[in-house]
């Protein structure tokens, strides 16, 4: 059976947690927990292939003495930001030019909170260019009402890149 790890790197309250938690058991907790560092593990089947998914909740840092040892020990990273939060978009570009800078390594671009339409602030055109700029796919999500959540982990370049290594 084929495992791999990934890992979800971002800055602090974007719902790495949430999203780490709803993807692998199935439950969204509502409220506000500081993680140092949480392992969650899947069983899925991707293309009639059996695999482990271990999905790495990361402390959300752009320390890169941190964001190295991610990058050194996981298969795919995905990287979280809030699309009601600004300013955890520009720490998501400043850890993705560290990230790609460091090694090639499959990675996705997830805006979480899509569900808050009416609080949005971050304009499609700039998450677009960036994902043009690195050549990365982009899905928005919302952990809270579930809204592409699997598929951020089963759909994407991630799987496609691992599976065919």
């Amino acid at each position: 059976m084929l495992e791999y790890k990934i890992a979800l790197l971002g800055p602090p309250r974007v719902g790495k947690s949430c999203i780490s938690q709803l993807y692998t058991q199935s439950i969204f907790i509502d409220q506000y927990i500081p993680t140092i560092e949480d392992t969650y593990r899947k069983n899925i089947v991707l293309n009639d292939t059996k695999i482990i998914v271990e999905v790495i909740d990361t402390i959300g840092t752009n320390d890169c003495n941190l964001l190295n040892v991610y990058i050194k020990k996981c298969d795919g990273l995905i990287m979280v930001f809030s699309l009601v939060e600004s300013s955890s978009f520009d720490c998501c570009k400043d850890i993705l030019e560290y990230t790609l800078l460091s090694r090639p390594i499959p990675l996705l671009l997830v805006g979480n909170k899509c569900d808050l339409t009416s609080q949005l602030k971050l304009n499609s055109n700039d998450i677009n260019t960036l994902c043009s700029q690195h050549n990365i796919e982009y899905i928005p999500i919302s952990a809270k009402k579930n809204i592409n959540v699997d598929k951020a982990f089963v759909n994407t370049r991630i799987n496609e890149t691992l599976i065919m290594d």
